[in-house]
């Protein structure tokens, strides 16, 4: 049986994964990205714009326990600031269970 329009909008299809960040005291939830999240980062490839790219994947992907995103756009800039090593950490879990390839990023700013 096929599913209803409602059936598909309303499932819960992200999964999350908790990562582990002692340098910030602690565990961060991670969700899998939606199509909107997915579209923003397709058009900075698409632009060439990767700077602070894996920062914008944390802040679209970072989430509390209900899966509500903890930072928006405007902390892009100050994740930043933090460690790469830790931004890397986050980012790769992020990217992974998104579904999306390993590399990718340093794939597009090679090109």
């Amino acid at each position: 049986m096929a599913l209803s329009k409602d059936q598909i909008l309303s499932a819960r299809d992200f999964e999350t994964k908790e990562v582990p960040v002692p340098e910030w005291g602690g565990d961060i939830l991670v969700r899998s990205l939606n199509g909107a999240a997915r579209d923003k980062i397709e058009a900075a490839f698409m632009a060439q714009k990767t700077e602070g790219l894996k920062a914008m994947v944390v802040a679209l992907t970072a989430c509390d326990e209900a899966g509500t995103l903890i930072f928006d756009q405007s902390d892009v800039e100050q994740l930043q600031t933090k460690s790469a090593a830790v931004i890397e950490r986050v980012f790769e879990a992020a990217w992974e269970i998104s579904g999306l390839r390993a590399g990718s990023i340093e794939a597009a700013e090679g090109n």
